[in-house]
């Protein structure tokens, strides 16, 4: 099964989350026929994005004021 940062394509939670947004985008475009192989590739890759986002921010917190980066104040200017 493929790999993704952060888990593989076989995460349910994750396939569902594709499903839905999927449905939701074609719903939005007003059910067009023949188009829903087009809103779940954009769903896939907009819940792909996401999850790497969200697995980068993991990697490198930063904390709540957004003044520290790792332990170091960032640097703004």
């Amino acid at each position: 099964m493929a790999q993704v940062q952060g888990g593989s394509l076989g995460d349910q939670d994750f396939e569902q989350r594709v499903r839905e947004t999927a449905y939701f985008q074609w719903e939005l475009d007003g059910r067009p026929e023949g188009a829903e192989k087009g809103c779940w590739f954009a769903a896939l890759e907009g819940c792909l994005r996401e999850r790497e986002a969200d697995h980068l921010r993991r990697q490198h917190p930063v904390s709540a004021d957004g003044e520290t980066v790792l332990g170091r104040q960032a640097n703004y200017g």
